[in-house]
């Protein structure tokens, strides 16, 4: 009877937390479809500091997603307490994984602006190996540990995808060609990311 009861309060903690994740997931979908937009808009109003402008944009969606992620930390606060919250969100791997991406955009957003072929590279080849580790760590945490409270769901695989193909074709576009890539290149991301941020909230909307 205890068993029973522990499993299935184990059950209903790593469902709330899927849901929490999730939704957590939905808001940043969402948010980062508008990346391109505003970043042509501030471009629009101010078209003599690119980079400037770049860094800006990429530092306000940096902030919005620790402050998303902050607030799911503090949702899994209340259901599994401090320290479980602790070791699932703000861990070394967490804080890399971002510092990580932020770096790529970064040296990506130069490398382009300069059109530098290496700093571009570099940057794809960073991009490469970040998700290569995500996947891995992904599959290889479900597969490990008893809580499993991440499902990795198509539309998440067609968000990353899209938009690594998105960063590809941009980069090499810059550097390569020379010429600047029609802002119609934003739009598969835009949707393919929209369309992330509705089904994850579908997702969440349904397990309820």
């Amino acid at each position: 009877m205890e068993k029973d009861l522990v499993e299935e309060s184990r059950r209903v903690a790593e469902k709330i937390v899927k849901g929490e994740l999730r939704l957590a997931m939905a808001k940043n979908y969402l948010l980062s479809s508008t990346f391109p937009l505003v970043l042509y808009a501030l471009s629009y109003f101010d078209p003599w500091h690119p980079v400037l402008n770049f860094l800006a944009v990429l530092i306000g969606y940096f902030y919005y997603d620790i402050k998303a992620f902050a607030h799911f930390s503090r949702a899994i606060s209340r259901i599994m307490g401090k320290e479980k919250a602790k070791n699932m969100v703000i861990n070394r791997r967490n804080i890399i994984s971002l510092l990580w991406w932020e770096i790529s955009m970064i040296v990506l957003g130069v490398g382009v602006y300069y059109r530098d072929l290496s700093l571009v590279l570099i940057a794809l080849s960073s991009f490469a190996v970040y998700f290569a580790l995500v996947v891995y760590y992904l599959f290889k945490d479900n597969l490990a540990s008893e809580d499993k409270f991440f499902d990795l769901r198509y539309y998440d695989l067609l968000a990353w995808s899209v938009l690594v193909g998105t960063l590809v074709y941009i980069g090499f576009s810059y550097s390569l060609h020379m010429t600047r890539p029609p802002e119609i290149a934003w739009i598969p991301y835009t949707l393919a990311w929209v369309y992330a941020g509705y089904a994850s909230f579908m997702e969440v909307i349904e397990g309820e």
